[in-house]
């Protein structure tokens, strides 16, 4: 059994409003996707950072002492969302109040299409939502399970890798390295519980960040 040394990590994804803040000074990660460098209308610099590809993340948190979460980090926040619901799934109406996934409002939206499948909630966002706009789940998190889907530092791997003992980062024999970990569901979906790769310069439109920091020991115990 895995286990994971404490770590903090974001209460939501990284919004525009952040990332313009925190990468002011480096030219190479301030970018257009996302309307990062041009917005200026308050509600669109609230949403999360989306279009930033894994190499401008992991960039990004390094310059400021953070990380972005390992896979097994993600699957532990996932794990204690999902034993909080007990022995019964919550219904609609818990998961229109806090995911932003392909649901009734999406489809009817700009990007929609009425012949698509999709969630059978509302959860009143058609595309991107603002990072603290919805309800946070049982850890105090937004956006867990939808929105963007967000990296990890792990690369995809061949076969099943050994894990880091403090943060369960992979570590076994290399395969895919240019093709990094996302979970999470995404505006633009409908698996909450997404898990694919993605190649490490690349970037969708459905896809953001949230960041990271391992505890050192004295801090676990304040």
């Amino acid at each position: 059994i895995l286990q994971l040394a404490p770590f903090l990590v974001g209460k939501h994804e990284v919004s525009r409003a952040q990332w313009r803040r925190l990468a002011s000074d480096q030219p190479k990660l301030r970018l257009q996707d996302g309307g990062i460098l041009d917005v200026r209308n308050l509600h669109q610099l609230e949403k999360p950072a989306n279009g930033v590809s894994w190499t401008m993340c992991a960039r990004l948190a390094q310059r400021h002492g953070l990380c972005l979460p390992t896979d097994a980090q993600w699957t532990a926040l996932q794990l204690r969302e999902q034993r909080s619901w007990g022995s019964q799934p919550p219904g609609d109406d818990y998961f229109g109040a806090r995911l932003n996934l392909r649901d009734l409002s999406c489809q009817n939206g700009p990007y929609g299409d009425p012949s698509e499948r999709c969630a059978p909630f509302d959860d009143h966002f058609p595309v991107l939502a603002p990072v603290h706009s919805m309800l946070a789940d049982a850890s105090g998190l937004h956006h867990l399970f939808g929105n963007v889907s967000e990296w990890c530092q792990d690369a995809k791997r061949l076969r099943h890798p050994g894990l880091r003992s403090h943060d369960g980062a992979t570590s076994g024999p290399a395969g895919y390295a240019m093709l990094r970990v996302i979970r999470g569901g995404a505006w633009n979906g409908m698996e909450a519980r997404l898990t694919d790769w993605f190649v490490a310069d690349g970037t969708n439109r459905a896809v953001g960040c949230r960041l990271a920091r391992r505890l050192i020991p004295n801090e676990a115990r304040q």
